[in-house]
């Protein structure tokens, strides 16, 4: 699995070695490599997940019960609470845009609708990896377990939990 594309297979060689040139000239670039999109910007490397045909689906949380979204993070509910259907899904421009004047980020929007948001009925109740929770209803972070833990290094290193 790619770490941050989810895809189960490995990319070509050929693909990869294009990037690494492409870096080690310090030429300006976006690629798309497995599921990902991977860009230079100043000193850095930024990959990301690149959202295609295949969107991840919604996931619905159980308290108490791990679940895994899009072969990339695990989210759990830490207790029942009285909001029904409550699921993790991506982010759409039209939900953010209605809570973007609550979040303090400078991720691209293409990476931030890349990450995890806790949802009820299309609302964003919390998006843990900013640090945005809705009081909706009487939601709260120590209420949300999320971990980035994609399947190829999970088995190495112990998911930490947000």
């Amino acid at each position: 699995t790619t770490i941050a594309g989810s895809k189960l297979d490995y990319p070509r060689f050929e693909s990869v070695q294009i990037i690494f040139n492409e870096i080690n000239i310090g030429a300006k670039f976006i690629r798309s490599l497995h599921g990902c999109e991977i860009t230079n910007y100043g000193d850095d490397i930024i990959i990301y997940r690149q959202f295609g045909r295949v969107k991840p689906q919604s996931v619905r949380l159980i308290a108490g019960k791990a679940e895994k979204w899009d072969q990339r993070f695990y989210c759990q509910l830490i207790e029942k609470i009285n909001i029904d259907d409550i699921y993790i899904a991506e982010i759409f421009a039209h939900e953010y845009k209605e809570i973007a004047d609550k979040v303090t980020t400078n991720l691209a929007k293409k990476i931030l609708f890349t990450l995890p948001a806790v949802k009820k009925s299309d609302k964003i109740l919390a998006i843990p990896h900013l640090k945005y929770y809705d009081e909706y209803e009487g939601f709260s972070a120590d209420l949300i377990k999320i971990s980035f833990a994609p399947a190829h290094i999970s088995e190495l290193v112990e998911p930490v939990m947000i």
